[in-house]
């Protein structure tokens, strides 16, 4: 499938979701570019009690756009899995992430987690975690448990005016305040 439009502006969870789903089916946003238009709360559909269930974030699939927050706040991300690279995104490659602010969300998954769950030929650039966050990796693998307050793991991204303030934890190897394993 192809995306006609160049430009998709995002204003409410559902359409996060929306754009989750449209990337996991899979369209990769390759050449597109994808914006915040206003700060985004993700509890109405995803978290501890939503109508009484316990609802996780799936993450956003293999992603090669930009997507910029235009220095917006998501809140709220409720990620409790069992499978590895976890976060907002699952995995980025050759993508461009930026402009966004991350506050009172909790990222868990077995390894490879962080806003970003792994990253290859990236720019990740102007990520910011509040200190209510907690993003966590269960599990090590062979290699570690590669977890980071931004990306979990990483191969050739380039990352820039990130700051972390969440509580990051891991069981093993690998384990960082920006990034678990580069």
């Amino acid at each position: 499938k192809i995306i006609e439009r160049t430009e998709e502006i995002i204003k409410t969870a559902e359409e996060l979701a929306e754009f989750r789903d449209k990337v996991n089916t899979p369209l990769t946003y390759e050449g597109k570019i994808v914006k915040l238009g206003r700060d985004i709360d993700l509890s109405s559909i995803c978290g501890e009690n939503v109508n009484g269930e316990e609802i996780s974030w799936v993450p956003i699939g293999y992603f090669k756009g930009t997507f910029d927050g235009d220095n917006h706040t998501i809140s709220n991300i409720y990620v409790k899995s069992n499978k590895a690279y976890q976060g907002l995104f699952s995995v980025v490659n050759g993508a461009v992430i930026k402009n966004i602010v991350i506050e009172n969300s909790i990222i868990e998954g077995k390894f490879c987690v962080g806003i970003i769950g792994d990253s290859a030929n990236s720019l990740i650039e102007n990520i910011h975690t509040t200190k209510n966050n907690t993003i966590k990796a269960t599990t090590a693998n062979e290699i570690g448990c590669m977890v980071g307050g931004i990306v979990g793991c990483t191969n050739s991204t380039t990352i820039s005016k990130v700051s972390n303030s969440a509580t990051v934890i891991g069981n093993g190897w690998y384990v960082g305040g920006i990034v678990g394993l580069l």
